[in-house]
């Protein structure tokens, strides 16, 4: 009996730890951009620049509908740009990733041994969203964007097939 009880706790051990490595704390943008990095099991580096930006009045797609908005309101800030990099190789990041991302609040990384995701969280109350980028092969291979009231009403999917420099296909 013992030793189940010693076992059970030296697996607890190993799951926390192995989830405490791979997962990062939701981080807030400071200014107009936000830095993450972490290591895959393989060794590599994952570095991640997110930069947003004020849409102002002059926005030219200002009655499109985008996440973290209203139907009334735009939002006040987008996603104006992302450089992921797997040991400094940039990743091709096509615009529709993230150019409808509005008012982002926060951002985490996911390391999930050769893969990784990034949640971008932003919005805020019925306009909340959560977006999820799921890198593998060292490219970006689907983004799923969840309303946050309703995630299973309202969502959206996309799957990225041009992939030219990934290692293997999906």
């Amino acid at each position: 009996m013992r030793r189940i009880f010693s076992f059970g706790i030296l697996f607890f051990i190993v799951v926390l730890t192995y989830f405490s490595i791979s997962f990062s704390e939701d981080t807030s943008f400071s200014n107009d951009s936000i830095r993450l990095s972490g290591s895959m099991r393989s060794g590599l580096i994952v570095n991640i620049v997110i930069y947003k930006k004020d849409i102002g009045d002059k926005y030219p797609y200002g009655n499109s509908l985008m996440w973290g908005g209203d139907d009334l309101h735009m939002p006040d800030t987008l996603v104006s740009g992302m450089d992921v990099r797997i040991d400094n190789v940039i990743v091709f990041i096509p615009l529709s990733a993230y150019a409808d991302l509005g008012n982002p609040n926060a951002v985490s990384l996911n390391i999930k041994g050769s893969a990784f995701d990034i949640i971008i969280k932003g919005g805020d109350a019925s306009g909340s969203y959560k977006a999820t980028l799921v890198f593998s092969d060292g490219c970006l291979r689907k983004r799923k964007v969840t309303g946050g009231e309703f995630p299973d009403k309202a969502w959206e999917e996309a799957v990225y097939s041009f992939v030219a420099n990934c290692k293997k296909s999906p």
